[in-house]
């Protein structure tokens, strides 16, 4: 948990314990845990303008988001107010058909449908034979109406009435597991029914308590997603963080350059560990400076440290005319410099020189690097390491000098990380 640097060549002996190496710094305490992430049983469809609390995750155009703040704002995908989780892969091939659900109540008899056009009359029937001609007499009265012809045949259907209301809906299905609760899956261990485990790359459901069998091949096991083909390799990450330099020895005299030797054959490449535990995605805030240039200061001045040499993120920047570095986000940083100091060749020997680390104008706790000189020849090396909390932005941080007379400060690197 700590850092060591060798101060002779071919040391022997464990760092700790041997004097062939010096320590450099030791580890910080274990932040604290952060708060439980919200399960995927929560996570609904995307509703615009509807309010969502912090960590709160929705779907939106295939993608899982999670805000980052109560009441964003904005579409996940453009917004800054969410943050993706993972985007959607392709879409799995289609499971078996379920059971059929249980038949709703028949909803109440539509309204008849209008009459239907009337038939066409049907045929007239044969006329009888012609009587004997009689002697004309008075008209009689008119004769009964013959019986009625035979039905004809029935007209076309008429229109179909409008449908009748939707019956009320079923009861809701027992509510579904959440990804949180997927683990690999253990041949002999004991699941229960609903349970979810993975197995070569795909994500199976136990159908019954205690299940026999391995997913993929029992028919225990019902297979909810299958494993995507392999992403293209990402691009190339930031260069990591510099190491810290150890204390500088005094300066013998230079030597003649070697010839450069031959390069060794590279080593075998060690077996791959077992990928880890998806984090969260977070904002990455870092700068590290540096600044070459000699400064003759006396006790108190402001150490001119703006050669920013890495960048990244949002939540650090350098003030010009503050001479400082400005912290704009709440949260814990850890910050780390070191620089080289030497006597004014011109002046009287200081006793001693020192820089503090100074946050809003006030020396930071446990940040200050004293050394003594014993002759003017002498190059020291001044090295601090600080934790800052930051409860209120923004804050401001320098360097500050401290010595007995005018002495010469240079190779000024800082390097700040916001560690939350």
């Amino acid at each position: 948990g700590a850092l060591y640097q060798a101060v002779k060549d071919n040391p022997t002996g464990i760092p700790g314990t041997s004097p062939d190496f010096d320590m450099v710094t030791i580890a910080g305490p274990t932040g604290p845990a952060g708060p439980t992430g919200r399960g995927l049983d929560k996570v609904e469809a995307f509703v615009l303008g509807k309010p969502y609390a912090a960590r709160d995750m929705v779907f939106n155009n295939g993608a899982l988001y999670q805000a980052v703040k109560d009441n964003p704002t904005g579409i996940p995908g453009t917004s800054p107010d969410f943050e993706m989780v993972t985007i959607a892969g392709p879409t799995g091939p289609a499971g078996p058909q379920g059971p059929a659900g249980e038949p709703g109540a028949e909803g109440p008899t539509g309204p008849a449908g209008p009459q239907g056009l009337a038939g066409e009359p049907g045929a007239e029937g044969p006329t009888g034979p012609a009587g004997p001609q009689g002697p004309a007499g008075a008209t009689g009265a008119e004769g009964p109406t013959g019986p009625a012809g035979p039905q004809g045949p029935a007209g076309a259907p008429g229109a179909e009435g409008p449908t009748g209301p939707t019956g009320p809906t079923g009861p809701a299905g027992p509510t579904g597991r959440g990804l949180d609760k997927v683990e690999a899956f253990v041949l002999g261990k004991p699941y229960a029914a609903r349970d979810m485990v993975f197995n070569n790359g795909a994500l199976y459901q136990a159908v019954k308590d205690n299940p026999t069998g391995i997913p993929g091949t029992s028919p225990d096991f019902e297979m909810v997603t299958i494993a995507g083909p392999t992403g293209p390799v990402g691009s190339q990450g930031p260069a990591g963080e510099p190491g810290a330099e150890g204390p500088t020895g005094p300066t013998g005299p230079t030597g003649p350059a070697g010839p450069q030797g031959p390069a060794g054959a590279p080593g075998a490449e060690g077996p791959t560990g077992p990928a880890g535990p998806s984090g969260v995605a977070r904002e990455v805030n870092l700068v590290s400076t540096g600044q070459g240039g000699v400064q003759l200061l006396e006790s108190e001045k402001d150490v001119e440290i703006n050669g920013i040499m890495l960048k990244v993120g949002t939540a650090i920047s350098y003030s010009n005319a503050a001479k400082s570095f400005v912290l704009s986000k709440e949260g814990y940083y850890e910050i780390f410099y070191k620089v080289m100091c030497s006597c004014d060749p011109n002046g009287e020997l200081p006793g001693y020189a020192a820089v503090s680390l100074m946050l809003n104008g006030e020396r930071a706790v446990g940040a200050y690097a004293v050394t003594n000189f014993v002759n003017k020849e002498e190059r020291k090396l001044l090295v601090g390491h600080a934790f800052i909390p930051v409860t209120s932005e923004p804050a401001y941080i320098s360097l500050k000098t401290g010595s007995l007379g005018k002495a010469k400060y240079f190779d000024v690197n800082m390097r700040i990380r916001k560690i939350d």
